[in-house]
């Protein structure tokens, strides 16, 4: 559970809210078995990084 908390934090510092926000999508879609989650999550978190290289 800490290391999911300092996962969070990271993300959170680098990212901002919209990184948590795609990592839970994204892992909840894959704990439920819900594809439409893991791809929300996904794209998401692909925005985020291709855009914060840019």
């Amino acid at each position: 559970m800490p290391l999911l908390t300092l996962l969070a934090e990271y993300l959170e510092l680098r990212f901002g809210f919209m990184g948590v926000l795609g990592a839970a999508l994204l892992v909840t879609g894959l704990k439920l078995g819900d594809e439409h989650c893991v791809t929300a999550g996904a794209l998401l978190l692909v925005v985020l990084v291709v855009g914060a290289s840019l």
